[in-house]
């Protein structure tokens, strides 16, 4: 059987080009397991508008399988923590 085409391309990082600067970000949260629903709901908004910031590089969330309510956020800004503290 023949290996299917791999069909790629390479796109440019979106933002000023990268500095020395770099914070990454880890948050945990719990939330009640009868409110997940409309916590994703609520949070989608955000994640959207945080991911589009030309500072920010990545913006991930993930629902720990295990635990229904426990969400875990990882964010990696291209500025340092002043920065970060001042625009939040």
């Amino acid at each position: 059987m023949p290996t299917p085409a791999l069909n790629a391309s390479v796109v440019a990082p979106k933002g000023p080009a990268p500095s020395n600067k770099q914070l990454t970000v880890f948050v945990t949260i719990h939330v009640s397991p009868s409110d997940v629903e409309k916590f994703k709901e609520a949070h989608r908004p955000v994640w959207k508008n945080c991911s589009e910031e030309p500072e920010c590089l990545l913006f991930d969330v993930f629902q720990d399988p295990e635990v229904k309510g426990r969400f875990r956020f990882i964010e990696i800004w291209n500025e340092s923590r002043e920065w970060f503290e001042k625009a939040s």
